[in-house]
């Protein structure tokens, strides 16, 4: 019986080998390069539309005629494109507008959109807005499938570009045209810059970093009102925020590859060079500290690696397997393969049929099929969505005695408060639900606080005050809230989707963000603000059930976030377990199981080969290195349990963990002709697996290893 070498790829202990004492030193050098990179996409070129398009507060929208002229009035379209509304003498004199010029020149007097087109300032902001969300959601997919560094780069250099055409537009259709595109690259930035940052540090230091940033972010953003306020032009405030991002050109030779990325899609070697590649930076031996090292830089050419959880071999994976894997026998698989087209695969895949909770690789919408992971991501949704309203709500705006520079940089620097206090309690490596959930709570207090004082319609100064009172707080709640919040979805996404589910969180925070913004749809009205209060107070108190991930690694398979100990997860996998045995009892007549002397024993698949290091495909019948079909016999008294000492049963262990789940209710079937001594094995063997231990959480490689190769 072949014995599976299932090495452990302990992630943590990696990258704490890439480095000595707290943080090394080639770490923190990339890590503030990326934050300065992301301050200047983040907290200067993402808000810079909120002072571009500011509107002049005296404008003169009288037409005076003159004699012996004649005026052609022209279409709104034509207007925008850069033609006044009057013409005078056929052309040769253009009509201009009178306004004040206490913000300067802004997009909207350049362009003259003003008087009956001062609504159509919307439009860049919707622009905006609607490129942010599919940037997003579709690159956020982009990156998770193409890697992390190439994506973040890519959106900041295109959003430097698409900054600098809008510069050298026209007219105002060109300026909307390009506002999309910067919303779009910009929100492939914010999808994917959260996982670069934390899948660099070990979980003792992934809060910290995770949360650090947007202190950063928001000294960047605490500069743009004075700033704006200085350089009184649009386009010089433009053209400075945008400079600086050819400096970000380094981030090609600073930056590497997350090697989670690496590790989701099988390539070890890759993972290691670049761990190496670190420690030599930071003056280190990274095999010396990382004695599995050289093992893993051979394992995409090796036979038998198994790093933590073994994907399902789906029909696409046939010809790479084929290759790391000569031995395994895929004959019934390849005959699959070949009744299958493309368009059939992929319809296949919309039903969830390639999926398994044990996969590293997910198709965009996988999350879907699995119950537990479904209910966490309709939380997120949830809670995002509320964020973005809360943040976006301005009660105090129009009311306050404050010009606009100095009540953007109080409510930054508000933010920005909660952020440093955000970062202190991550230094105590504090949770993130009860963090969250006491967050809403005030959020859902100063909601009620809007409410009440809109009832009343007090306007004296004692509800003025109250009202910025509150004000500040929600500004400073929906900060603190979605630091940890960003947090906490980054933790509970696999590897291969944890891009593109910060994506899609972020887009539901802008389509959040823009029904309550008052420079969007404005939707504030009383029975408004009663609805966001219902919905704050049920999704914060929904909080609580999600799980608490401060101690867990970055999970790479949706199994290992099923695994954790929630009420939701416990209740959905017991019921899945339920299913899992009726259907697991059905599908036993299927295997090469054969009664010999009353059931005593029965025919079981084996392996054979030359270096005794080997994988079986789930749910095929592997052979041996010639081909040949290899079957042995399992005895009830144990006899012969040296003969699969250590073996890795994937049909039972790892493809069908669905159905695995089943044995603490088989184990009670007495009717059963089930091997008892394999059973024992298979519970061993399930810890690696499928409990919610803190075996499979914490990667404890050693106790792995001792229970993958011990006896049963």
């Amino acid at each position: 019986m072949a014995v599976v070498n299932k090495r452990i790829f302990d992630t943590d202990n990696a990258l704490k080998g890439s480095f000595n004492g707290l943080i090394g030193k080639w770490q923190l050098i990339t890590y503030c390069s990326l934050i300065f990179a992301y301050a200047i996409i983040a907290g200067w070129i993402h808000n810079l539309h909120d002072f571009t398009l500011l509107q002049p507060s005296n404008v003169s929208c009288n037409y005076s005629k003159t004699e012996n002229s004649t005026y052609q009035n022209h279409s709104v379209i034509q207007r925008l494109a850069g033609k006044g509304k009057y013409l005078i003498d056929n052309g040769s004199i253009e009509f201009k507008l009178n306004y004040s010029l206490e913000y300067g020149e802004t997009v909207a007097t350049e362009y003259d959109i003003l008087c009956d087109l001062q609504n159509f300032t919307k439009v860049p902001r919707f622009s905006h807005y609607l490129g942010f969300i599919i940037g997003s959601s579709l690159l956020g997919f982009t990156s998770d499938r193409g890697g992390r560094k190439m994506i973040i780069l890519a959106c900041i250099w295109s959003t430097g570009v698409m900054s600098v055409f809008q510069l050298v537009g026209h007219d105002f259709i060109s300026y909307v045209f390009f506002e999309f595109f910067i919303g779009l690259f910009i929100g492939g930035v914010q999808a994917s810059f959260l996982p670069a940052i934390i899948e660099m540090f070990p979980i003792s230091f992934r809060t910290f970093y995770g949360v650090f940033f947007h202190v950063v972010v928001c000294f960047f953003q605490l500069l743009l009102p004075w700033l704006a306020k200085s350089f009184k032009s649009w386009k010089l405030l433009q053209i400075f925020v945008t400079s600086p991002i050819l400096l970000t050109a380094a981030l090609n030779w600073i930056a590497f590859e997350s090697i989670f990325w690496y590790l989701a899609h099988k390539e070890y070697d890759k993972a290691i060079q670049v761990l190496t590649k670190l420690a030599k930076r930071n003056g280190i031996l990274f095999e010396s500290k990382f004695k599995e090292a050289k093992d893993f830089l051979h394992a995409k050419h090796s036979k038998a690696t198994q790093v933590d959880i073994l994907p399902l071999l789906r029909l696409q994976d046939l010809d790479a397997l084929g290759k790391k894997y000569p031995q395994v026998d895929m004959a019934e698989i390849q005959k699959k393969k070949l009744n299958n087209s493309k368009f059939r695969r992929f319809l296949n895949s919309l039903k969830g049929e390639s999926y398994r909770s044990t996969n590293t690789i997910y198709r965009p919408f996988d999350f879907i099929y699995s119950p537990t992971m479904f209910v966490y991501v309709l939380i997120l949704f949830g809670l995002w969505f509320t964020n973005g309203i809360t943040e976006s709500i301005e009660v105090v705006k129009n009311k306050s005695e404050m010009d606009i520079y100095t009540h953007d940089a109080m409510s930054t620097l508000t933010i920005m408060v909660a952020s440093i206090l955000a970062a202190v309690l991550a230094v105590f490596k504090i949770g993130r639900r009860w963090m969250i959930f006491l967050a809403y709570l005030v959020i859902e207090v100063c909601l009620l606080g809007f409410l009440i004082i809109s009832l009343n319609g007090d306007q004296d100064s004692d509800s003025l005050v109250t009202l910025n009172v509150l004000y500040y707080l929600c500004k400073f709640s929906a900060q603190f809230a979605f630091i940890f919040l960003l947090l906490i979805t980054a933790e509970l996404f696999p590897t291969s989707l944890r891009c593109q589910g910060i994506g899609l969180c972020f887009a539901m925070k802008m389509i959040g963000s823009a029904i309550a913004s008052p420079d969007l749809l404005a939707y504030t009205s009383e029975k408004a603000q009663l609805c966001y209060c219902l919905l704050t107070l049920f999704f914060g108190s929904m909080t609580l059930f999600l799980p608490e991930t401060k101690t867990f690694p970055l999970p790479r398979s949706i199994l290992q976030i099923e695994a954790m100990p929630t009420p939701i997860s416990k209740i959905l996998r017991s019921r899945k377990v339920k299913y899992a045995c009726e259907r697991r009892k059905n599908q036993e007549k299927k295997y090469n199981y054969t009664q010999i002397d009353g059931g005593n024993q029965r025919a079981a698949v084996a392996v054979s080969s030359a270096n005794d290091s080997h994988i079986s495909d789930a749910g095929h019948v592997p052979t041996d290195p010639r081909g040949n079909q290899n079957n042995v016999i399992r005895k009830d008294d144990g006899s012969n349990s040296s003969l699969y000492q250590g073996s890795y049963d994937t049909v039972n262990s790892v493809h069908d963990i669905e159905q695995d789940d089943h044995n603490k209710y088989y184990n009670n079937d007495k009717k059963s002709n089930v091997d008892q001594a394999l059973l024992i094995y298979e519970n061993k063997l399930g810890k690696i697996v499928e409990v919610p231990s803190k075996n499979i959480t914490r990667n404890n490689s050693t106790e792995l290893n001792e229970i993958a190769n011990s006896k049963v």
